[in-house]
């Protein structure tokens, strides 16, 4: 299964997708042929490789499918993130406090100024039990009562690292504008390959923090 060849659905969301689309969903794969599918970490529906002519035809016929689906797209993920791994939110899990797909399409969006030293993971948790792990994610983020808690330089591999909280009790826009500022920081000055828990080490987070949130 390839990762830099798929369909993507802009705002799709594999919680909520009902059966009938599904259903139509794997219909038009099986016209071309497409016998595989898998549904990604980022919501998108990724495809084994194959000729660009059945890509373009399996793209026109995603935008017909369902009124309520944004129109598909053949791209890679513009934003650079490698992963956005997400809850079920307050829609289908008890415990969570808010709805979090408005907040996944606003990071879908971000668009920087530059390539990312490395690979960035994101993890979103629509409540505090913190399922998505977003302490140990390149960027986290909580939901709570009065807004987001913004978590960065986490790591979960070899060398552990617990993420740095940069801010609490922030809007959706104030989150997505204190990631790209976090992301803009780490890609002025990070090393090539560098992930951002080893450039919260070299840069040092008290550094990193007030730059951030403006305090510099």
């Amino acid at each position: 299964m390839s990762d830099k060849t798929f369909v993507r659905i802009p705002g799709f969301s594999a919680n909520t997708l009902s059966v009938a689309t599904l259903e139509k969903i794997i219909a038009l794969l099986k016209d071309h042929q497409v016998m595989e599918l898998k549904i990604t970490g980022r919501h998108q529906l990724s495809i084994p490789p194959t000729d660009q002519h059945s890509l373009q035809a399996i793209s026109k016929g995603l935008q017909n499918l369902d009124p309520g689906l944004s129109a598909a797209a053949i791209a890679k993920n513009q934003s650079g993130f490698s992963t956005i791994r997400t809850c079920p939110d307050s829609g289908n899990c008890k415990h969570g406090i808010r709805d979090i797909t408005p907040f996944i399409d606003l990071l879908d969006a971000i668009r920087l100024p530059g390539d990312l030293p490395a690979k960035v993971k994101v993890s979103v948790a629509g409540c505090q039990m913190c399922c998505t792990a977003p302490f140990v994610r390149d960027i986290g983020l909580i939901a709570e009562r009065k807004g987001w808690k913004l978590i960065f330089g986490g790591n979960s591999g070899g060398r552990p690292k617990i993420g740095d909280v940069i801010a609490n009790g922030q809007t959706d826009e104030q989150a997505i504008e204190l990631i790209l500022r976090c992301l803009i920081i780490y890609i002025e000055n990070a090393k090539p390959k560098m992930r951002t828990a080893r450039f919260i080490e070299f840069y040092g987070v008290d550094r990193f923090t007030k730059e951030v949130l403006g305090n510099g």
